[in-house]
């Protein structure tokens, strides 16, 4: 992402934070690609949104 927001390819003010996305009620725009940057490994990057969206009411599977 800084190489990015560095190139001049990734607007920095149009970044969201998984947490804000949660808590705050911020939505991601469906107008243009979902990019999501996370540390780890990818199964814990999917425990955590698994996680967000059953604290949201969603039911696993069900995305949409």
């Amino acid at each position: 992402m800084v190489l990015a927001v560095r190139e001049g390819a990734l607007d920095p003010d149009l970044l969201v934070t998984l947490a804000d996305l949660i808590g705050k009620g911020a939505v991601a725009p469906a107008d243009r690609p979902l990019v999501v940057k996370t540390c780890g490994m990818g199964w814990q990057g999917l425990a955590v949104a698994v996680a967000a969206h059953r604290r949201k009411g969603g039911t696993p599977g069900r995305w949409g």
